[in-house]
């Protein structure tokens, strides 16, 4: 059978209420050379009642597996991707209609290239504790089109689970790392950039939208500040030695910062970092 273009990575863990509109994304494309693989990372939802609605489409593939976390299903898709290009996708995300006919547009163009990210509309969210979404807001970032550099200097955040494009050259050379519960993306990116630095390609499209929840099921949204300073102390012991790795204080200064941050939270001096962008919706509870 001839190879599909694309073969497109789903890890997901109880997101059955959501899944169904990123699926539906994906079916929506202009791109129709693509397979789907949705690994399922132990889900005790209706998750495989949701994909089943959708397997008369052939190019949908899905997987059930013990839950180790998001790494270990994008890991587990790998294994078992079929096309040259592989991307990856957040099971709350939703890809627009020309996500992948733009990708194949720039890859082509570029055949030296061996790993992309594309630009993303991101947007902010709050919910409460029933779920019910509180606000929303866009995520405003400088204008500029950045580098392998700035992702390692951190003046770009590295969020790849959606948006992100790798050839199938970079198999069994790179692997998500499944110590990693936050900022496995970023060292992602650095595994990439180790390979091959001279691979890195930009496309400037908004081509998605990446949603990330505060409140909700999300890994951010639950994380302490000292899960983000152990997250970027592992990342930087993982790439100190990196050549890019060229300012260590941007790691050393955030691994303090979020200690810092978790003494004043013990303290009842800072909210917990779920209300980092709705610090309103703190204080209205704190005055309740």
């Amino acid at each position: 059978m001839k190879r599909p273009s694309f073969s497109l990575i789903i890890p997901t863990y109880n997101r059955g209420y959501v899944l169904w509109k990123t699926i539906q994304s994906v079916q929506a494309q202009s791109y129709s050379d693509w397979e789907l693989l949705i690994v399922d990372d132990g889900s005790m939802d209706d998750t495989k009642k949701v994909v089943r609605e959708f397997q008369s489409d052939h190019r949908i593939r899905y997987f059930y597996k013990e839950n180790k976390g998001a790494s270990s299903a994008r890991n587990y898709g790998l294994k078992r991707a079929s096309s040259d290009i592989i991307s990856y996708i957040d099971s709350d995300d939703q890809i627009f209609p020309e996500y992948l006919q733009t990708a194949k547009s720039y890859l082509d163009k570029y055949p030296g290239r061996s790993f992309a990210m594309a630009k993303a509309r991101r947007l902010l969210e709050y919910y409460d504790e029933e779920g019910v979404l509180k606000a929303s807001r866009p995520e405003v970032f400088e204008k500029k089109e950045p580098t392998l550099q700035d992702f390692y200097d951190w003046s770009v955040k590295a969020s790849i689970g959606t948006g992100f494009f790798h050839r199938s050259s970079l198999i069994g050379k790179v692997q998500w790392n499944e110590n990693l519960a936050l900022l496995e993306n970023l060292d992602f990116l650095m595994q990439c950039a180790l390979v091959d630095p001279d691979g890195f390609l930009y496309i400037p499209h908004e081509m998605y939208e990446y949603r990330q929840k505060y409140g909700g099921d999300g890994v951010c949204s639950n994380a302490s500040y000292l899960d983000w300073s152990s997250a970027f102390a592992k990342v930087y012991d993982l790439h100190k030695k990196d050549p890019m790795m060229r300012d260590p204080s941007v790691y050393l200064e955030r691994i303090q910062k979020y200690l810092l941050l978790h003494e004043q939270f013990l303290k009842g001096e800072v909210a917990p970092p779920m209300y980092k962008f709705f610090p309103e919706f703190f204080v209205k509870q704190t005055i309740a």
